[in-house]
């Protein structure tokens, strides 16, 4: 009997604590637009190739260098906490779309061929060389960053509180980038040697990492369910290899049709970051 009267008062007593525990959870909704700056600067792409040769044999190549940064650029967020006290577990989603800039050097290009041409067809070596300046790189990135952070509220005098927050984020990375250069030779009737010249773009198939985020959260507190907040976070992710692919931006006027599958260059080497740093400001409720 005594035993069972024990057991009745605890479970009363983990009833009434868990009670009061969920009493005093929260759910916050955090809406937010901010300016995003992105660490991928400077980042290198050597475009080398040998040029199709068409009807004959011929030594070939090709050579053009780009310098890619990815712009600062504007764009929102949205997150959601469970609050109980002083600490609590967020869900964030980010995304923005910075333009790529950067430098690109001209598109250098070589054939070295052998015609016969008239009167006396006799077999002759020429070489060739083109320089072709090219566009400034453009083109745009995509990133979607989604995280799982615990959250620290400390409270400040006044109205006011700071929230310190760190966790994982999972990156999602896609983008688009002109103008690379194409060369495609031939040698027409009388062994005279045709070019034609396509402008390309280059697609960042889209990559996934894990990385992590880490902020400080000014709020200041309008009532008990509403607040105003400022923020500076820093997202970090290791640098990743992106994987290629290429196609022309408009060949539909070509004098020699664009081949997908025989005029194809081997992808070079790109490296992309993640992380990026976001200075934001919001609104958040209380429910």
């Amino acid at each position: 009997m005594k035993t069972s009267r024990l057991f009745v008062a605890a479970s009363a007593a983990v009833l009434l604590v868990s009670g009061s525990a969920f009493a005093q959870l929260s759910l916050e909704i955090n809406v937010g637009y901010g300016t995003y700056v992105s660490a991928w600067k400077d980042a290198a792409y050597i475009h080398a190739y040998s040029p199709r040769f068409l009807y004959g044999t011929a030594v070939t190549s090709a050579l053009q260098t780009l310098r890619l940064n990815a712009d600062a650029a504007g764009s929102g967020s949205f997150g959601l906490t469970l609050f109980s006290g002083r600490f609590g577990i967020q869900i964030q989603y980010h995304e923005f779309d910075p333009a790529v800039s950067g430098w690109s050097s001209t598109h250098e290009a070589s054939v070295t061929y052998t015609s016969m041409q008239p009167p006396d067809y006799t077999p002759t070596q020429f070489t060739q060389n083109s320089s072709t300046l090219m566009p400034e790189p453009s083109g745009q990135l995509n990133e979607k960053a989604f995280s799982l952070n615990a959250v620290y509220r400390l409270r400040l005098p006044g109205w006011f509180s700071l929230d310190l927050s760190a966790g994982l984020t999972w990156f999602n990375v896609q983008g688009e980038i002109g103008v690379l250069g194409y060369w495609k030779y031939w040698l027409g009737g009388h062994s005279v040697l045709f070019s034609e010249n396509y402008q390309m773009a280059m697609h960042i198939e889209t990559f996934n990492r894990i990385g992590g985020n880490a902020a400080a959260t000014l709020n200041w507190h309008m009532g008990s369910n509403a607040a105003l907040w400022i923020e500076a976070r820093w997202f970090l992710a290791p640098e990743t290899e992106a994987g290629l692919s290429f196609e022309p931006i408009d060949a539909a006027d070509a004098i020699m049709a664009f081949d997908p599958i025989e005029d194809v260059f081997p992808a070079g080497r790109l490296l992309v970051k993640p992380a990026f740093f976001r200075f934001a400001a919001g609104f958040r409720i209380s429910i």
